[in-house]
């Protein structure tokens, strides 16, 4: 069990880095206008709402698919029990899919973006893990 949990905390941990490298490496190549203060939650939500483009947005999509593959495959790679690897797989993409939402609910997206974000952390983390049980075999 315990193993399981570290599996999990290591997928989660992956999958939480590149998905912060890839957002990195969206902001620049669609950074913030510089007039926008980066620690005023008012006007991001602002520019997020009313100028973002889809860009943007799609860069951090497919950080997120990044991410949440990243993490399936750490959590199926750590995990001891080959019968219990695709779970912890899946579990580590319930959890991202779970921040996700969180995130979601704090900054206005648009509503392709809160369809196409929620669909995309469960399979690729169900990918991730098929590739980490091929490679770990």
């Amino acid at each position: 069990m315990r193993y399981r949990f570290l599996a999990i905390a290591l997928g989660l941990l992956a999958g939480f880095i590149v998905i912060v490298l890839a957002e990195g490496i969206s902001g620049l190549i669609h950074p913030l206008p510089a007039e926008i203060d980066r620690t005023d939650t008012a006007a991001i939500e602002t520019f997020m709402r009313e100028q973002a483009s889809a860009g943007m947005f799609l860069g951090v999509l497919l950080g997120y698919l990044l991410g949440a593959f990243a993490g399936g495959f750490a959590a199926a790679w750590f995990e001891k029990l080959p019968e219990k690897r695709l779970r912890a797989a899946l579990i580590t993409g319930a959890i991202l899919m779970a921040f996700g939402l969180m995130n979601l609910f704090m900054l206005p997206h648009p509503a392709w973006f809160w369809v196409s974000s929620l669909l995309v952390y469960i399979p690729a983390s169900w990918l991730g893990g098929k590739l980490g049980i091929r490679m770990k075999a």
